[in-house]
């Protein structure tokens, strides 16, 4: 059942970030809905299909997932927008499911506390899948064979990113892909979004950090009072 989660909002906003910020928190809230709620039977079919059917060639792979990830989730679980107040300080109340709402905050102080270590590990990755030419790999799993060097090179990454972005779902994910690869590429695109969720947090406009569920009984902040 969706709970009333409030996100405190500050400071000046552009109109792109009334779709950049909803979309993004979107998608990761996506990721972690499907691998840690309760889903029928029909929606674990569809979530099998999500992890398995994307090339990972280039950019759609991830567009696509995170919309196939988005359609796995009950309609009556999708985030939604309750109410915004913009104001400096403002907020967005969405109806989320509690506890993803809350797992997504833990990722984004992890991410918030290992940012620079995060920002470089993720650089070292890119240039390890360049110079060892994995981006040219086909990803069907008929047709995966990297050698060991490879093969440890994707799985030690996949690791590092998993711990220092606080995601708990990897061995989950390893299992849903059956490729490390494609687990790595995946959470190479969480990572991108969750560094965007992380400039927000920076520049206050967005403090997710401090978001916290809120009764409907609640009176307004003692600011608005």
């Amino acid at each position: 059942m969706a709970k009333k989660y409030r996100i405190p909002l500050e400071g000046r906003w552009d109109l792109y970030d009334l779709y950049q910020f909803p979309h993004t928190y979107t998608q990761i809230y996506s990721v972690l809905y499907v691998l840690e709620e309760q889903l029928s039977k029909p929606r674990l079919l569809r979530r099998k299909n999500v992890f398995s059917s994307y090339p990972w060639g280039g950019g759609y792979s991830a567009v696509n997932w995170f919309n196939g990830l988005y359609f796995t989730v009950p309609p009556e679980d999708r985030p939604q927008v309750l109410e915004i107040r913009y104001h400096s300080p403002g907020w967005l109340d969405l109806g989320v499911c509690l506890a993803v709402a809350l797992g997504l905050k833990k990722m984004l102080i992890a991410f918030s506390t290992a940012a620079r270590h995060l920002n470089a590990t993720y650089s070292q990755i890119q240039k390890g899948i360049h110079a060892r030419k994995l981006n040219k790999v086909k990803l069907k799993r008929q047709e995966i064979a990297l050698e060991t060097e490879r093969v440890k090179f994707v799985r030690k990454s996949c690791e590092e990113m998993a711990r220092l972005m606080g995601f708990k779902n990897l061995g989950q994910v390893h299992e849903l892909t059956g490729n490390p690869l494609v687990t790595l590429k995946m959470l190479c695109a969480i990572y991108r979004r969750l560094r965007i969720l992380n400039e927000f947090q920076e520049a206050g406009k967005a403090k997710i950090i401090e978001s916290i569920p809120v009764d409907e009984k609640d009176s307004p902040p003692e600011s608005e009072k």
